[in-house]
């Protein structure tokens, strides 16, 4: 089949391909909310590398779930454990290790020895190692993480995997959005320099919308 006869018959079926794309556009824009962005790296190793497998036999006897590291600055030990309490209630938390693990907090300040505890609590600011249900990436661990943030308020400093995975996400997502309005305005601003006709870079722009749109959904 040679080119005239492909032109031939885009033209001659044109209302069925246009069907078509209408039908394969409303059908990405439902399935595109259901389409996620896959932050976990290990996902991408091969199936034969040996910390792939590793990391399966592991999460196979043991699990492998998100884990993160809270600080909560100026607060008292009693402060600190009503923290701790809210902290291991949100939905998605499945335990949070602090000092009232090691001593008993309660107790008259005098009788407690802080070097003992200094890991967890030193300086009005207590450490909190958290374990999540879910893995590092999990949609379920960020909505956990959100909540712990709504608790702690501007208290609250987040270190480890969890918490940089949720940080990677909302980078991406602000510099990619930033990048695409960049990217149309200068590829509308060429068009329209390098078009004889004025709805030429608008007719372009809406073809890539929805090459996008499709290959998003």
């Amino acid at each position: 089949m040679n080119v005239d006869r492909i032109i031939d018959l885009i033209v001659d079926k044109r209302h069925r391909i246009e069907k078509v794309f209408i039908i394969v556009i409303i059908l990405s824009c439902i399935c595109f909310p259901f389409v996620g962005i896959n932050y976990d790296l290990t996902t991408y190793l091969p199936k034969s590398a040996q910390s792939d497998i590793g990391l399966k036999i592991m999460e196979e006897k043991f699990g492998y779930p998100g884990t993160a590291r809270i600080m909560i600055s100026d607060v008292s030990l009693n402060e600190a454990k009503v923290y701790k309490d809210k902290i291991a209630n949100v939905d998605g938390v499945d335990m949070v290790l602090w000092a009232d693990s090691k001593t008993n907090i309660y107790s008259p300040s005098d009788y407690i020895d802080y070097s003992d505890i200094e890991d967890y609590y030193k300086d009005n600011c207590a450490i909190m190692d958290v374990t999540f249900e879910e893995g590092d990436s999990s949609k379920k661990t960020t909505e956990a993480l959100n909540q712990i943030e709504e608790i702690t308020g501007e208290k609250g400093h987040f270190a480890g995997l969890a918490p940089q995975n949720r940080s990677l996400a909302r980078t991406l997502l602000r510099e990619v959005t930033i990048i695409l309005i960049v990217g149309v305005l200068i590829i509308f601003l060429i068009l329209c320099f390098a078009t004889t006709s004025w709805f030429e870079p608008f007719l372009f722009i809406a073809i890539m919308g929805i090459a996008i749109i499709i290959n998003m959904g």
